[in-house]
């Protein structure tokens, strides 16, 4: 784990490709925190991977551990928080509905909070979000 951690920043692409790949079979419950840094600070192209290792990593973990997750990206700069809405729809709680909510009302990515909107799959805020986007 450690390894394929330090080879996630390696400078040739070919061995950072790799660690990128190798990522989803050594990753745990347990390395959220570092899965959410990873999020943040990397390369565009590996957005789309780190979403769905985080997704895979935290589909058992509970509102509680998912709610901490999303409440730790506060400081988190504007231009980078789109690539945290398809994983606040998936967790699909009281929470990230919320935080998608005052995206879709106040940032500059309307767009990219109302598809993550429209993925949330918890029927407990249909109404809510159904009355948000009208």
């Amino acid at each position: 784990h450690t390894d394929v951690r330090r080879l996630l920043y390696y400078i040739n692409p070919e061995v950072k490709d790799a660690a990128f790949k190798a990522l989803p079979s050594v990753v745990l419950p347990s390395h959220a925190d570092f899965l959410r840094e990873l999020l943040i600070s990397c390369d565009e192209k590996y957005v789309g991977t780190v979403q769905t290792i985080i997704k895979n990593v935290m589909k058992n973990a509970d509102n509680a551990k998912k709610d901490n997750f999303v409440s730790l990206l506060k400081y988190v700069q504007p231009e980078i928080m789109p690539r945290f809405y398809e994983i606040f729809a998936y967790f699909g709680t009281e929470l990230s509905v919320n935080k998608l909510i005052d995206a879709y009302n106040s940032s500059n990515y309307k767009d990219e909070a109302r598809k993550a909107l429209l993925l949330f799959d918890n029927e407990e805020f249909t109404e809510i979000i159904r009355d948000v986007l009208k």
